[in-house]
């Protein structure tokens, strides 16, 4: 136990009155009041008129201000300065500044520089080449997200997907998107989700300065993401951010919120377009069916008059046929008719029975006519046919003529 509270009370100081120590110890050092401090410019903005940025080298940062700034004043990320100034502290924040009067830029920053190399070092390489890069899919089903689950960006990255997508399904893991171990994290996030089957893999961070930015820059996160199999959205960042992340990336989101725009398609859109298109296909269907009715009654018609008017031509034509043949077949039975008269006529004269009835007489033996006298022979017994009747008779006696 620190021992009596009433006597420690007594002993005690506000916080005010340490910082104002801690002030007055500023002032009260000439070697404080006028400093040139060599470093490299991170994060500078104006704000309510006045400059503040963060001055660093490889191993410490400070921060600093610059009292009534102007746009002219900014200062671009990574670059390197001479400043002069005084160090103070600020007793409501607790913090350590360095106020800076005037400055002289020098360069580029080393961490700047170190950065630009390895990046004309990958891109030599062809690690930036989109002939490399993998398409997006336009209408994924399964979203990861690499970003820290406790900042802003995941929130705005849920938000604009689910403001037109209520059916993707976003899984976020959670990694370090700062500091020394953050590269190594997103490494490993990356390799072990590479075979889980997700359509895309946003890695997402908010605005920075630079050294907030390195994890980015990591040379191996650079190598890891461009052999990566599953499609990469890098959204890191603002929109003038640009990281090696970005350039390696199959698809570069200026925002975080642009990466689920990306990603986030419009899912009721498209279900209104379904029902449009199922509409007009119904409709289409159904005027395609009219038409087609109304053109198989009119065929049907048109065969129907054709089938009648086919008929009656096939009809009349046979009757007509028909007619033809009667009266063709009357002709000829009417030739024929009149030929077996002429015919019968002849044959009823030459008929036997009309040879008869002129007084001549048939003779036969054994029911053969007899033609010559050498057919018979005296003892034969004859048949004598005449027109009313047969005798029958014995040969007596032959006589035969001389020729």
């Amino acid at each position: 136990m620190l021992g009596d509270v009433n006597s420690l009370l007594e002993k005690s100081i506000q916080v005010k009155e340490l910082n104002a120590i801690i002030k007055s110890s500023f002032y009260e050092n000439p070697f404080f009041l006028n400093l040139y401090v060599f470093g490299e410019v991170s994060g500078f903005k104006i704000t309510n008129g006045n400059g503040y940025f963060t001055l660093k080298d490889k191993e410490a940062q400070i921060k600093c201000c610059i009292w009534g700034a102007s746009p002219k004043d900014a200062i671009a990320e990574g670059t390197s300065i001479i400043a002069r100034g005084k160090v103070d502290f600020w007793n409501k924040s607790g913090s350590i500044v360095f106020v800076v009067s005037e400055f002289m830029p020098t360069g580029k920053g080393l961490l700047f520089l170190e950065f630009e190399k390895l990046k004309k070092q990958l891109e030599s390489e062809g690690l930036f080449d989109e002939s490399h890069k993998k398409p997006i899919p336009e209408f994924p089903k399964n979203v990861l997200v690499l970003t820290s689950k406790t900042g802003a960006v995941i929130r705005d990255i849920n938000t604009t997907i689910r403001k037109n997508n209520p059916v993707i399904n976003i899984v976020v893991r959670n990694v370090l998107v700062q500091g020394d171990r953050a590269a190594a994290d997103i490494v490993t996030a990356l390799k072990n989700c590479d075979k889980l089957g997700y359509d895309v893999i946003i890695i997402a961070r908010g605005g920075g300065s630079l050294e907030d930015l390195a994890p980015f820059y990591d040379e191996t996160l650079v190598r890891t993401i461009y052999d990566m199999k599953t499609p990469i959205i890098s959204a890191v960042g603002h929109e003038t951010d640009y990281s090696l992340c970005d350039f390696v990336a199959d698809y570069r989101a200026p925002t975080p919120t642009a990466a689920g725009e990306k990603v986030g398609y419009d899912w009721y859109g498209l279900v209104d377009q379904v029902k449009e298109n199922m509409q007009r296909i119904v409709s289409l269907c159904n005027n395609q069916f009219e038409r087609k009715s109304s053109r198989v009654q009119v065929l049907s018609h048109r065969l129907a008059t054709a089938s009648t008017t086919f008929y009656t031509r096939k009809v009349n034509k046979i009757l007509a046929l028909t007619s033809r043949l009667k009266e063709n077949t009357n002709l000829i039975l009417q030739n024929k008719e009149g030929k077996y008269r002429e015919l019968n006529a002849a044959l009823d004269q030459l008929s036997p029975l009309k040879t008869f009835g002129r007084g001549f007489y048939s003779v036969s033996k054994d029911g053969k006519r007899v033609t010559s006298v050498d057919n018979v022979n005296v003892g034969d017994e004859i048949d004598i046919r005449g027109k009313d009747g047969t005798i029958s008779a014995e040969v007596k006696k032959i006589e035969k003529e001389e020729k």
